[in-house]
């Protein structure tokens, strides 16, 4: 009785050793084996028929710009820059993407598969609904072309060119044999646009660093290199030319007076001399004289005021269109003005402290707001004194106005000769006065606009990398043996969960719990 309830118990259940799991391995070897080299083969084959990826890279140094506007804010240190991931932002932006793909014309794709053809497109628009183009080469200098909706080829020449409706092709520098072929297609351009900005990429080379790291991946090694390059010099166009809006103006404007007052005076003291040779009469009263200098320095004056009066609307203009963008911005022209160089101050306080927290803190921390919120309070003010000295300064013109009317008048009590040889001289001389001050305030203007050129420095240029960065031969074949290894013995041991059947006589003797009376061998 009790050998029976022996053998009816409970099975009993051994400590399982390493040398089972070999037993498995050993087992279980043939689709182990089969999973090891099936991955370690794919790997491979992907490795070797992946077209090589390269990076090209390129460092720009961001710096830091002091305020404008006299020396106390230069002494106190003050900056308004952008911190760096606005700047990278700008730099990622789509406007300068769509500059890149323009400049490369990257939406143009030409597939030139095994022809040895070289040529250069000058010119490439399609309405089509599927612009993919057959361009075969006639001569050396003459091809056809043809898409997939034409119902006939067109024929051109290198240097010339090809349209139709919707369709314009102009191929230049062509070279090849007679019968070479290749196709050309037009990528649609918001696309291309989008391709881009999703590869490139842009980031910080160490925190505080101000040094951003631009880079870009394509197959095409000289093309990674040529695009981040653009890139970088697109981003350090559209900087230089945003950074000195203000001066730019200025300097336009200068530049357009200056034209029309040399043309003035060019006349003006032309015909003072030939009135002078008709007339005889070739020096005025001295009373006349003091009233001609008199009038020439209202005159002068009033274009000072006229020119400060632009710079306060372009100023006006920039300051209600930061505050529609949500940005801080302190215009940099008129900051002579006391009020407005204090505003400006205190704007460049408040920011410095933003970007303080910001380093600590969220754009949405109540603290954060809060000296937003002072910053565009700042902002408004600083608006409103910029109109309010535009007020003023149209008060002055035409208080000036009314000095010259009050000059011209007694200018016209004098004789007529004397009258006509007074209106002569007063052109001459006002518009020698007025070209000289246009020529010192175009000289300031373009001084200050060359002198934030430098706030962006490309400190490393891309050049062509040599060897790709994908595929990686090396650490593919590794990770190809340790995921096959891995694998493989996770195929045997799941095979071997699956099978339930009885493999020896000592499992046998361990499920039943009875004992082993005898074993039939196995003979092949």
């Amino acid at each position: 009785m009790m050998l029976n309830d022996r053998q009816s118990g409970p099975p009993h259940t051994e400590e399982v050793h390493l040398q089972d799991y070999i037993n498995v391995l050993f087992r279980r070897r043939k689709p182990a084996a089969v999973t090891f080299f099936t991955i370690v083969f794919l790997v491979v084959l992907y490795t070797l028929l992946s077209r090589p990826v390269y990076e090209a890279t390129a460092t720009l140094h961001v710096q830091e710009e002091k305020v404008k506007g006299g020396d106390l804010l230069g002494d106190l240190g003050l900056t308004r820059d952008n911190p760096i991931e606005t700047e990278i932002e700008i730099l990622k932006s789509r406007t300068n993407a769509e500059e890149v793909v323009q400049r490369l014309q990257l939406n143009w794709q030409r597939d030139l598969k095994k022809s040895e053809t070289r040529f250069k497109i000058l010119e490439f628009n399609s309405l089509d609904d599927d612009p993919e183009y057959q361009i075969r080469l006639l001569t050396s200098d003459t091809f056809s072309i043809k898409g997939r909706d034409w119902n006939k080829a067109l024929e051109g020449q290198s240097g010339k060119r090809v349209t139709r409706e919707g369709f314009s092709l102009l191929i230049d520098q062509l070279q090849g044999a007679p019968g070479d072929s290749f196709e050309l297609t037009l990528s649609p351009f918001n696309q291309t646009v989008s391709g881009l900005r999703s590869v490139v990429t842009a980031s910080e080379l160490g925190k505080g660093t101000n040094i951003i790291r631009l880079s870009y991946r394509d197959t095409d090694r000289e093309l990674a290199a040529e695009i981040v390059n653009t890139l970088a010099t697109t981003y350090l166009d559209r900087n230089v030319i945003l950074k000195t809006e203000e001066a730019r103006k200025s300097v336009d404007f200068i530049r357009q007076q200056l034209d029309e007052v040399r043309q003035l005076l060019d006349n003006a003291e032309q015909s003072l001399q030939d009135y002078k040779r008709a007339s005889g009469v070739i020096k005025l009263d001295s009373e006349v004289d003091v009233l001609i200098q008199r009038l020439s320095l209202v005159d002068k004056e009033r274009s000072a005021e006229k020119l400060r009066t632009r710079q306060a609307e372009w100023a006006i203009s920039a300051l209600k269109k930061a505050l529609a963008d949500g940005r801080s911005y302190a215009p940099s022209s008129l900051l002579d003005d006391p009020v407005l160089a204090g505003l400006a101050i205190e704007l460049a306080r408040l920011e410095v402290e933003r970007q303080g927290l910001l380093s600590e803190l969220t754009e949405s921390h109540p603290q954060v707001l809060s000296l937003t919120g002072r910053i565009v309070a700042g902002q408004k003010k600083m608006l409103a004194s910029y109109q309010a000295l535009q007020s003023g300064l149209d008060l002055k013109i035409r208080d000036l106005d009314a000095d010259i009317l009050l000059f011209e008048q007694q200018l016209q009590t004098l004789p007529e000769a004397e009258q006509q040889l007074a209106r002569l001289t007063r052109l001459a001389t006002v518009n020698a006065d007025i070209y000289t001050f246009l020529l010192h305030k175009h000289e300031e203007a373009r001084i200050a606009r060359a002198s934030t050129i430098s706030s962006i420095n490309i400190i490393d240029p891309a050049i062509t990398p040599e060897t790709p960065i994908k595929p990686n031969k090396k650490k593919n074949l590794l990770l190809a043996l340790i995921v096959g290894a891995m694998a493989g013995v996770g195929v045997a041991f799941f095979v071997e969960y699956l099978d339930d059947t009885l493999k020896d006589a000592e499992t046998a003797k361990q499920l039943l719990g009875l004992p082993i009376l005898a074993i039939i061998p196995f003979i092949e």
